[in-house]
């Protein structure tokens, strides 16, 4: 016989434990299957590391959103027997506890999601440190997108709304993706930022302002909804009028659009001179000098004496630039002689063309080609079987005409 008095847990009464626990669970998942791939890169990036704990809101913040929603709208219409309008804990007593056990789930759930990213990243970075700031606005962002999903709950009083809140976190998640305007108030960019860039402070203090306060409009909207709905009456206007404080506040970055990152001015590089030229990368590349090196070594022994430049540099060097200087793409998740692709098209003059000089075009895509083959192009391009040292007198003699896609298809060498 069960006594009347036996204790039973009601954390998460009066739903299944697993309505709270999901959205954890589900953002968890969802957080790890997509950084997945960045654990077997060949080295880690603070920066990117940082960036990824906002950038997996795309999918991470509309699952949290519609399963707030879905508890939302099976606990707060006044038509349960555990949310009646004489109950003393309309309000804040009843959104308080949800909120409470929804984002704590959630929030644990992704910080599981990317702790093996973290791990590996504090083994294999080779410089920086994790951006706690950055970090926190992509918390703060799961966190009002749970909110909202909450809100938006209690507004239709049905788990049935969950679709919607789906839908707006994934617009929202879209707009972001689409250009600087937007970047500011969704939850997501639309770049992923590397080594050699630092997120501008007014840019993260103005994200977790603009957050924070949508988390406590929100929040507070949804109390006062529920001690309208509990009062018997239909929902109050003025219920809503906390939500006023975040629509203003995302105006200024919709009038002016924000600066994102800010290129590192002093950023500590490695260097090497080989024949001649300067190979510098960021200190963060520092194991991928000696590929680049051979990358680009092979490009220029093609080129030849007259050679393409005296400097090449890592792209995250761009912050201290300079001239006659030829820029190689150094990213975790190409090949490192991926970049050569960039040194290769620029002294080609495939960079440079002008959208009227198809002929010239044509010209540069085909130098450009023979670089990349290392001087043996295949069949039906231009150079395709002259001899290696006529290409080569060419270049040096038109070295000029060709950076500026001058030269035409009667130019070339036969």
């Amino acid at each position: 016989m069960v006594s009347v008095t036996e204790f039973r847990p009601r954390v998460f009464w009066p739903l299944s434990a697993w309505l709270y626990v999901l959205p954890g669970v589900a953002v968890g998942l969802v957080a790890f299957a997509a950084t997945l791939p960045t654990l077997a890169w060949p080295y880690q990036d603070w920066v990117i590391t940082s960036a990824e704990f906002h950038q997996q809101n795309a999918y991470a913040a509309p699952i949290a959103a519609g399963l707030a929603a879905v508890v939302a709208g099976r606990l707060t219409p006044p038509t349960r027997i555990y949310a009646q309008p004489i109950s003393a804990r309309a309000g804040w007593g009843v959104v308080g506890p949800h909120l409470a056990r929804l984002v704590g789930t959630v929030l644990v759930g992704y910080l599981l999601g990317l702790t093996p990213l973290t791990l590996v990243t504090t083994t294999d970075a080779e410089h920086g440190g994790f951006d706690l700031a950055v970090a926190l606005t992509r918390l703060l962002g799961l966190t009002a997108a749970t909110v909202v999903g909450y809100l938006v709950g209690v507004l239709g009083r049905t788990s049935l709304v969950a679709p919607v809140a789906v839908v707006l976190l994934f617009a929202a998640s879209i707009a972001g993706s689409t250009s600087d305007t937007f970047s500011a108030l969704a939850p997501v960019l639309h770049f992923v930022p590397g080594v050699g860039s630092d997120a501008r402070w007014s840019f993260v203090l103005y994200r977790l302002a603009f957050l924070t306060v949508l988390v406590v409009a929100a929040a507070w909207a949804a109390a006062e909804l529920l001690r309208a709905h509990r009062a018997g009456a239909a929902p109050a206007a003025r219920a809503l009028l906390p939500l006023l404080a975040p629509v203003a506040l995302a105006v200024p970055p919709l009038l002016i659009t924000p600066a994102l990152y800010a290129l590192d001015d002093a950023p500590p590089k490695v260097c090497e001179v080989r024949a001649g030229v300067e190979y510098r990368v960021h200190e963060g590349h520092r194991s991928e000098l000696a590929g680049m090196v051979t990358a680009v070594g092979g490009v220029f022994e093609t080129f030849g004496s007259s050679g393409p430049a005296r400097r090449v540099y890592d792209q995250a060097l761009a912050g201290v630039g300079g001239d006659d200087v030829l820029w190689y793409s150094i990213k975790p998740d190409n090949p490192v002689d991926s970049g050569r692709v960039d040194v290769a098209a620029a002294p080609a003059g495939a960079t440079s063309c002008p959208s009227t000089a198809a002929e010239g075009r044509e010209v540069a895509n085909d130098l450009y080609t023979w670089l990349m083959a290392a001087g043996e192009p295949a069949e039906g391009f231009a150079f395709h079987g002259v001899p290696a040292e006529r290409v080569r007198a060419w270049i040096a003699e038109h070295r000029d005409e060709i950076r500026t896609c001058a030269p035409t298809g009667a130019e070339v060498p036969r």
